[in-house]
């Protein structure tokens, strides 16, 4: 390199291969940081890659889990349902029962007052003859 200031070089070629030859092994350093260093990077990303495809795995497997369980207790929660609807006409029915019993039984007293009345007016007859 010609510098205006310096005037004309000395010992020129020598110190320019020196001078080039330095700033090829600096950018050869920066270099080999910079892949260092890119190395280092792309190690992390595949160990977080392999970390989260892990934590994704556990949480599928969680997943399917609970879900499991969610189904069973969906069906247990069906069948005690099904269950209670059974209950509820049995007594439901068990109700209509006592419903006519009890109304057969109103019937009944209602025959039997009747009677009742007829035989108390047959008795008051023959009592005052």
């Amino acid at each position: 390199m010609y510098c205006f200031c310096e005037g004309p070089r000395k010992g020129g070629r020598k110190e320019r291969l020196d001078e080039g030859s330095h700033q090829v092994e600096t950018s050869f350093t920066e270099l080999h940081k910079r892949y260092d260093q890119m190395r280092q990077l792309m190690v992390a990303v595949w160990q977080r890659g392999k970390s989260l495809t892990q934590h994704n795995q556990e949480l599928q497997a969680k997943i399917l889990e609970h879900s499991t369980k969610f189904q069973e207790i969906e069906a247990e929660s069906h069948k005690l349902k099904r269950a209670h609807q059974n209950d509820v006409r049995k007594l439901q029915l068990v109700v209509r029962n006592q419903e006519l019993i009890i109304s057969n039984q109103k019937n009944h007293l209602s025959q039997k007052e009747g009677e009742v009345r007829e035989l108390s007016a047959i008795r008051d007859v023959l009592l005052q003859m």
